[in-house]
This record gives C-alpha cells, sequence and structure tokens, in this order.
C-alpha cells in the first residue's frame, strides 16, 4: 500500500511554529511514518490539493493501493477528489464539534468525517467521542504514538536519578532558575549579571506594551499594584519594568506616565541596564522620551526615587508614587552600520561591556570565567560570514576541541597555547547576534595569589558579511539569543513539558502547588521544559506568579530553548517523577517518554491519560468534569467537558511522591518498572503497526483484493 502522509506544520516551519495550533501533528507524523514504512511506501506531501489525486491515479494505474493519512484536525483537512483521506485526530474532550459557525460547515465535524474512510485516533477517550456522534458503525481505530523503541538509546545508558553529584546538560537558549533571583511582592530581581534568561534580543523594530487593565503585558510590571482601566500605580520608592528581550546598542523609548502628590515635578532617576536618565512627571498623562546608549546588554528598566507616603488626609490611602499606562520601544534614530564589525576585546575598548561569563579584560585581551562564554555583536548579521577571532588556549583547552556559535550554527576548532588568529565561515539563514563558545574546560590560575578559573582568550573579534541576508521568512522570527548554557541539577527532580500558551496544560497550577509542597526543602527541583518559539509568549506571567507565591526554599527552572538528543535523555535520566496536572490531554507523548525510560508519573486520571496511568506506575491527582469551549471555536461557547484538577491533591501527590522516592526506595524502584513495562505493552512499534495495518485493511475500498 502507499501511504501520503500530510501536516500543515512540516519541517520547513516547524521552528516559528512552536507553541501554534496543530504544531503537535508535526511531530505525531515523523513518529507514526516508521509505522507506516513498515507497512507499504510512504510519500510525504505538502500540497494534498494538487498531489494527492494524481498519485492515487498513478498507483490505481500501476494495481496499487493509495491512501492520504492527514496529521490534522477534521476542519482543516485538504480537499481532494479521489484518493481516500485518513485524518489522525489528536482530540481530549467528551465531545467532537457538530455545530456549524463562521459560516464554515467544516466547522461541524459531522461534514468533515463523512467525507472520510475511516478516522485514527490517540486514545480510547477521543475514539468513543467520534462514534459517539458519529454512530457506532463509524470506523474509528485507537492507537498510541510507537515511541517505545525510540527511547532505547536512553533507557541503555542507565539511570542518574537520585545520584549525589549534579548533572550537567547543555540548553541552547534561555534558563530561568529561582535561585538566580530575589524575589518579593514588590520586585523580581536577577543576580545574574547581564539577565541570560532572556533569549529573544530586540530585533530593533517598535514594539509596544500596554499596562492596563487585563493587559498580559502587566506582568512585566515589578513592584506595582494591580493594573486599573487605566494602567497601575507603583507601590514603593523603586519601581521595575521587565522587557521580554535584550537590549544593548542605542535604544529609545516612550512611556505614558503620571505622577501622584508628591511625586509630581519630582527628580527620579529611570536606569535602563548601565545608563540613566533624570525623569520628572506632572500629575496628568505625559509622553516621556528615554535614550539611552548601552554598553552592556539589559533589560530591565529601573525607576527610583519614588515618595511611596500617601498624602495626610487624602482619600487614597495607598503608597502611590507614578502610574504607568504604556510603553513603547522605538528604533534608534540612527540605524547601526552594516560595515564590518570589529572587536577590541582588550582593556581600554568599550567592547568589553558585550562579553558575558568573562574575567575583566586586560592588556592582551580578555579570559572566560565559565565553560559556556559569550559575547553579544552589536548589531545581529545574516547570509554568508566569515569569522575571524584572535583565541588561545589555557591549561585544558589546549590542544582541545572546543566548539564555537554563530546563531544557530557551530564550527570546533581546537586553540593553541599561544595566540592565533582564526577565520571561520558561517552561512547564517536567520539573524545572529550571539558568538559563543561550549566545551570549555575552566582551571585555576596558575599563580596562587589570581583567585580565578581560566579556559580560553580573546584579544579580537572581526566579522565580515560576504552576501546579502536570506530573505526573511513569513512571518518573521524573533532574533534568538542562541545562548549555550549548562544546567546543573541535583537533589530531587520533578519535569514537565508543555507548551505555556495552552491553557489546558495548567502550569500556574503547577508550579504553586509545587512551591507550596516544598517550601521549606532546597534539595527539590521542579523544571518546566517549555515548547513555545517565543518566550515572551510567558515570561510575563511567570514574572506575575513569581512575585505573587509566598517564599519558597525549593527550585523551580524553566528552560526555553533547544535540547539536543542527548541532551534530552540526559534530563530523562536525571529526572525522578515526571508530572502532569492538564485538564485535558491528546496524548501526552512527553510523559510516555519519560515513562519509557523508567520514570513514574504524577498525573490525573482521565481522557487519553486513562489508556495507561494505573496504581502501579504512577501516583493520581484529582480531578473532576468543568465545562469547556471547543479550542477552534472563536465564540467561546461551553459545548463540552474538561477537567478541574485539584490544587489540593495536587500538593498532596508532590509530598506522597517524595515520601515515597526518599522513605520506600523499593516501591519506587517498583513504580518505575511498572511505568517501563506499560509502555512496553502500550506503544512497542510492533503492535502500533499491526493494528493499523488490520484497521486500514478492513476500513479502505480493495482491502479484501
Amino acid at each position: 500500500m502507499n501511504f501520503l502522509l500530510y501536516s500543515r506544520i512540516n519541517a520547513g516551519n516547524i521552528g516559528c511554529s512552536l507553541g501554534a495550533p496543530e504544531y503537535s501533528y508535526y511531530f505525531l507524523l515523523k513518529e507514526f511514518r516508521a509505522a507506516f514504512e513498515r507497512l507499504g511506501t510512504v510519500t510525504l506531501v505538502e500540497d494534498p490539493a494538487s498531489e494527492a489525486d494524481a498519485l492515487f491515479d498513478r498507483c490505481r494505474a500501476q494495481g496499487e493501493r493509495c491512501v492520504l493519512i492527514a496529521f490534522t484536525a477534521p476542519q482543516n483537512l485538504p480537499e481532494v477528489r479521489r484518493c481516500p483521506v485518513v485524518p489522525v485526530i489528536a482530540w481530549e474532550f467528551e465531545r467532537i464539534p457538530d455545530e456549524t459557525w463562521g459560516g464554515n460547515p467544516r466547522n461541524d465535524w459531522r461534514f468533515a468525517l463523512a467525507g472520510c474512510a475511516c478516522v485514527i485516533t490517540l486514545s480510547q477517550y477521543a475514539a468513543a467521542a467520534v462514534k459517539r456522534t458519529m454512530g457506532s458503525q463509524f470506523p474509528v481505530l485507537s492507537v498510541p504514538v510507537p515511541l517505545w523503541e525510540r527511547m532505547g538509546d536512553v533507557r541503555e545508558r542507565g539511570d542518574r536519578a537520585g545520584e549525589a553529584d549534579a548533572r550537567r546538560i547543555c540548553v541552547d537558549g534561555a534558563v530561568f532558575d529561582t535561585r538566580d533571583f530575589e524575589k518579593g511582592p514588590d520586585r523580581l530581581r536577577c543576580n545574574r549579571p547581564y539577565a541570560a534568561y532572556a533569549l529573544e534580543l530586540w530585533d530593533g523594530q517598535e514594539h509596544a506594551l500596554d499596562f492596563r487593565l487585563l493587559s498580559p503585558d502587566a506582568g512585566a510590571l515589578l513592584g506595582f499594584y494591580r493594573p486599573e482601566p487605566w494602567g497601575a500605580w507603583s507601590r514603593n520608592d523603586e519601581v521595575w519594568i521587565a522587557l521580554p528581550w535584550l537590549l544593548h546598542g542605542d535604544v529609545e523609548m516612550e512611556l505614558e506616565l503620571r505622577a501622584y502628590g508628591r511625586n509630581q515635578g519630582r527628580p527620579l532617576v529611570a536606569g535602563l541596564g548601565d545608563a540613566y536618565r533624570p525623569l520628572r512627571i506632572g500629575g496628568g498623562e505625559e509622553l516621556h522620551t528615554l535614550r539611552f546608549r548601552l554598553d552592556r546588554p539589559a533589560r530591565m528598566l529601573h525607576i527610583t526615587g519614588i515618595d511611596p507616603r500617601p498624602l495626610a488626609g487624602a482619600a487614597e490611602e495607598r503608597s502611590i508614587g507614578v502610574g504607568i499606562t504604556s510603553l513603547r520601544l522605538l528604533p534608534a534614530a540612527e540605524s547601526p552600520s552594516r560595515g564590518p564589525i570589529r572587536l577590541e576585546l582588550r582593556a581600554g575598548y568599550p567592547e568589553g561591556g558585550l562579553l558575558q561569563e568573562f574575567w575583566a579584560p586586560e592588556s592582551w585581551g580578555t579570559w572566560s570565567a565559565s565553560a559556556t562564554p559569550w559575547l553579544m555583536l552589536p548589531r545581529p548579521v545574516q547570509g554568508r560570514v566569515t569569522l575571524r577571532v584572535g583565541i588561545i588556549g589555557y591549561a585544558h583547552n589546549v590542544e582541545t576541541p572546543i566548539t564555537f556559535y554563530l546563531g544557530g550554527q557551530t564550527c570546533t576548532v581546537v586553540p593553541r597555547a599561544d595566540v592565533q588568529a582564526l577565520k571561520l565561515d558561517f552561512d547564517l539563514p536567520e539573524p545572529a547576534q550571539v558568538l559563543g563558545f561550549t566545551g570549555v574546560s575552566s582551571r585555576p590560575a596558575a599563580e596562587s595569589a589570581d583567585p580565578r578559573t581560566l579556559g580560553i582568550g580573546l584579544c579580537c573579534v572581526a566579522i565580515d558579511e560576504l552576501g546579502p541576508p536570506v530573505e526573511p521568512e513569513d512571518p518573521p522570527r524573533p532574533v534568538s539569543a542562541h545562548v549555550r548554557q549548562q544546567l546543573a541539577l541535583n537533589g530531587t527532580v520533578y519535569t514537565s513539558v508543555l507548551n505555556p500558551r495552552d491553557d489546558r496544560k495548567n502550569w500556574i497550577l503547577l508550579v504553586s502547588a509545587f512551591c507550596t509542597a516544598f517550601a521549606d526543602r532546597e534539595d527539590v527541583t521542579l523544571l518546566l521544559k517549555m515548547t513555545h518559539n517565543l518566550q515572551r509568549s510567558y515570561i510575563f506571567e511567570l514574572h506575575k506568579l513569581m512575585q505573587r507565591l509566598p517564599s519558597f526554599a525549593c527550585r523551580v527552572v524553566v528552560v526555553h530553548g533547544f535540547l539536543d538528543e542527548e541532551d534530552y535523555g540526559e534530563l530523562i535520566r536525571r529526572t525522578d517523577f515526571y508530572v502532569n496536572v492538564s485538564k485535558a490531554e491528546g496524548l501526552c507523548i512527553p510523559l510516555m517518554e519519560f515513562m519509557s525510560c523508567g520514570k513514574p508519573a504524577l498525573a490525573p486520571r482521565h481522557t487519553s491519560l486513562l489508556d495507561y496511568l494505573d496504581d502501579a506506575n504512577s501516583i493520581a491527582i484529582e480531578a473532576t468534569t468543568e465545562p469547556c469551549i471547543w479550542p477552534h471555536d472563536e465564540r467561546a461557547v461551553l459545548r463540552t467537558l474538561q477537567y478541574r484538577v485539584s490544587w489540593e491533591s495536587t500538593v498532596a501527590a508532590f509530598r506522597r511522591s517524595f515520601s515515597v522516592y526518599h522513605e520506600d526506595p523499593q516501591s519506587y524502584r517498583r513504580m518505575g518498572a511498572a511505568a517501563a513495562e506499560t509502555m512496553a505493552r502500550y506503544c512497542g512499534i510492533d503492535g502500533v503497526t499491526a493494528g493499523i495495518g488490520a484497521f486500514l485493511d478492513d476500513a479502505l475500498p480493495g482491502g479484501d483484493e
């Protein structure tokens, strides 16, 4: 049989589609491809409307069967005339859409599915929902993603969970670690010198933040009262605005401000990084333009000198001082030159401010201070690029390979014991503004009086763009920092992989319950691996949550960026429990991956999770049904059900799991073994392939030929 596999999201656009509707269907296609290759010939199609019928006619002329396997929701099924269509549906609600709205009959899945030969779902729950609407005789198969074999390498490398030493993984992106911050109701201050947890760089274009009531941007405000319809008042003598981008160079911003009481006309100071500007605000709404020249990257706007004391006899009893309505980031009056980039990294040159994880420059150059140092270029570069760098190795780095990266491209070099001039070529399809290094080994300085650890030394960097920039993608992607960082995990580790913009993933409840359960424990970590391409899609919510939570000793780590297979496998091995608190699940591939490697789960028993979770392999979290909307229904009417996860039960599950892990290790090991055994039976490729083959032979035309 010939299988035409299709997904609206494909290898060409997945990078800018993470977190977008249907992005997960691309990964489903990748997972199922091996099963379909066992059953016949697989062809990937990008435009089924123009390709599917022609391929079907060719196969039929050769006496072969052909079917289009469409990994997409029914309302988005491609229109073909002759080729049979089988949708693969990820669905997590008890009722499928059976109404028409917006003038589109395809929103009614009965219309879309009636033209399909049959349907493949990922769970018994979804299959029952389809049959409930389409009739008990409608051909539906429930089959999981066949990932058991893919996880074999991770299983064979053994288990690092529970080891006392910290195990490091490499993250290509941003790491938000609560241990790097001073937290409180009025502040969220980063102790890392250059806020390397910001993944996205300012692209030089105009951007606006709105701080009025109900705006998601209000989470950027630190030290303010809750927003009102006009904006928000400060609550103490200094406030911060956490920008979602890392800024440097010439920056201009326009703020809509007002002042109260003694603060009207009061001299204030606005600071951005290491640059400061005077600020005086009147009583009404005023626009203030601030211009900064940043020698070091920054993302926190800081206003100080506010007098928060209430006025005697005034009706307003709060400690308000300065109000803000909006902030606009404006392109610099003069755009940075597109000429060659030349950086001198020696003492006395301003370029030293662009260095991250390096020691202060000396007369000859500068030494690295960590295993993953990096520097920010004065502007993004793109296209064919030549890099020239003066580099020297120290101690173990001499004649040892290290990796250069510029944006997402890498190159391996071998430093010498003396300064060498290297010339490297890169081809950058996307803008890149960070030059970094991985694999650097730091050793104590040779002089006993020198307390530093040293790795590699740089004295100069030169970059020339040889070709015109590559045409930007549509839609344009943010300029990513592509900073590679090492993350150490120790103690008891709980992990969850989720899309923060999907409300069903419930990550705010997850963090809140974790921080309550382990408020007095420093040896417990919750790691959230975010699967959205835009960090700013959730960073404000994270800021706001950190301010609202009571003081806690446990550690929360948010990873935004890429983990390669080795580091993702290392994360699995270093994890003790996987946590899922979703309101509904179509399947949850990450949970299955971790369970396939012997990791027990904390999760509710509902929707697709009912197919593979039980008391032997997981700790149950209570949940009850509640009304909800269909995800693609812009009317937002309540037509189906999801599950309300109990916060109290989640706290109890965390505490119970910790007790089992530390006080009854044999029970923990039995749970891990049961998790792996369940996945071996549930999602092995042999069983999945056999199920699909038998189902399609029976359901498709010509199956008995």
